[in-house]
Formats: C-alpha cells, structure tokens, sequence
C-alpha cells in the first residue's frame, strides 16, 4: 500500500513539472509580447475583425501562412522532420521530449492568423501569429500569440529559431512596444481573462499551474 501510494505521489510530481514547464512555455509567449498549408483564402483562420488602417498586414502572404500552419501543425502531432525543415536551425528539434510533453497539454492550434511587418534586412518578415489553443481536458480554445521572426533562404521562408542579432532584438522589441501591436496582445489578454471568468476547466487547468 505504501509503495503504491510513493508511486502514484511520482506520477502526480512529473505531471505537475511537466504541466509547470508547459505553463512557463504558454505564459512566454504571453507575457513576453505584452502578454498549415494554406491552398486559398477560404482556408484562413477565423480574423480577429481588425480593420486594414494598422501598420501590418493580415494574412496578406500565402507562403508565410503556410509555413507558420504547418510548423504549429507539427508541433502539435511532434512531426519532426517538418518542424525541421521550416527552422534555420534543425538541431533545436534532435530532442523531441520537450515537444512531446508539450503536445500531451497543448493538443492543436486552430484559427491562425499572420499580422506581419516587414523586417530589418531584405526578405525578412516579422510574423505575430494569433491562435487558438485546445488544451488537453479544457473545454475553451484560449487565444495565444506567438512572435515569429521569418528569413528568406534562397526561395523558400525559414523560421529564425538562431540568435537574433542586436539590431533585429531591437526591431522587435520596438514592434512589440507599438500601439497596433500592443493591441493584438491586448485582444489575446482580454480573451484569456474571458476563458477564466467563463470556463471552469480553463480556471482549474490554471490554479493547478499556479499552485
């Protein structure tokens, strides 16, 4: 009985690292900013009704928004070989365990969209990809957010996944900090506090992480 309970104590301390590793990921993204093959327009996420008078543009580039689909669909099923091929640096993704523990919580990413910028060099584009994430056993599909710093190679987009350099920490850094960006991590915040108000198991899913 004893040995049974030390065993069922163990599995409940790697869930609760795992589910607290997975949180600090979700809440980087978050707070960092503030807080897949894509065939025609008809397969664009569901936009967050924001007028063209910003200084991005919305899904205006089908290649951006098929490399973004398909990284967060990899990411979600730990394809490594596609997850690969859309980074500048592959060796990230030789150890998969991180990314498996990641999608056991975090199931899919659903309604993508791609606000972009035009980046420091040539070719380059700053990607602020908004979707919707289903965690495993919550009933909402919180918003999330993600920055993307993309990069030409030859004919095909890479995701920069390498060290940026001082002057496109700055870029992003100056991106993050204005007033149309700040407004989409605004509209992800509001709907986060919206799933905790309205979804018990989004609210019991964070007091787990939180406690």
């Amino acid at each position: 009985m004893a040995k049974r309970r030390r065993r069922n104590r163990k599995k409940e301390i790697r869930l609760k690292i795992m589910l607290t590793i997975i949180w600090v990921l979700f809440l980087t993204i978050l707070i960092g900013g503030g807080i897949f093959i894509f065939k025609n327009k008809e397969d664009l996420g569901k936009d967050l009704g924001l007028s063209s008078r910003f200084a991005y543009e919305t899904n205006s580039n089908m290649e951006i928004n098929a490399l973004v689909r398909d990284y967060y669909t990899a990411l979600a099923a730990c394809d490594q070989d596609t997850l690969k091929a859309s980074v500048t640096n592959p060796s990230d993704f030789d150890d998969m365990t991180i990314y498996e523990s990641k999608s056991k919580v975090i199931t899919g990413y659903s309604n993508i969209n791609c606000y972009t910028l035009e980046g420091v060099n040539e070719g380059d584009i700053l990607c602020y990809a908004v979707f919707n994430i289903s965690i495993n056993g919550v009933e909402s599909k919180p918003l999330d957010i993600a920055t993307l710093y993309i990069t030409k190679d030859g004919t095909k987009y890479l995701i920069n996944n390498n060290n940026y350099s001082d002057e496109v920490k700055g870029f992003i850094k100056a991106a993050d900090e204005s007033k149309d960006i700040q407004e989409l991590f605004s509209i992800v915040k509001e709907d986060n506090e919206k799933c905790l108000a309205e979804d018990e198991t989004f609210k019991e899913f964070y007091d787990t992480i939180s406690n």
